[in-house]
C-alpha cells in the first residue's frame, strides 16, 4: 500500500481521499492499481486503442505524442490545435490517460 500511497498523492482527488478514509484508499490500492515497468522504446498505448486505465510515473520520464489540446487564459484553441504530433514530456507525479477514470476514452 505504502509504494501506491505515494503515487496516489500526487492527484488532488486521490490525496483528498487518503485524508478521509485512508481504509477505503488501501482496498483500491490492493484491489485496483497495479505496478507496470517500461524500458526504453516501450508502448503504453496506442492511437486509437480503448483507455481502460490512468497511469501515474513514479520513476523515470517518458514522452508521447498525439493530439494534445490544451486552452488555457493565455493560449487559444487554435494555438493548442497546432501543437497536434508535439512531443509531450512526462516525469515523477505525472498523470496520463486520467480521463479513462470519469469517461469511456479511446487514446488519440
Amino acid at each position: 500500500f505504502d509504494l501506491s500511497k505515494a503515487c496516489l498523492q500526487s492527484h488532488p482527488l486521490f490525496r483528498l481521499w487518503i485524508s478521509i478514509d485512508e481504509t477505503t484508499i488501501q482496498r483500491v490500492c490492493d484491489e485496483a492499481t497495479s505496478v507496470r515497468h517500461l524500458r526504453a522504446s516501450d508502448e503504453l498505448f496506442s492511437a486509437g486503442a480503448e483507455g481502460t486505465a490512468a497511469f501515474v510515473v513514479s520513476q523515470g520520464r517518458f514522452s508521447y505524442t498525439g493530439l494534445v489540446v490544451a486552452v488555457t487564459e493565455t493560449r487559444d484553441a487554435e494555438d493548442a490545435w497546432s501543437d497536434m504530433g508535439s512531443a509531450v514530456e512526462v516525469g515523477v507525479g505525472d498523470w496520463i490517460s486520467e480521463a479513462a477514470l470519469w469517461v469511456e476514452w479511446t487514446h488519440t
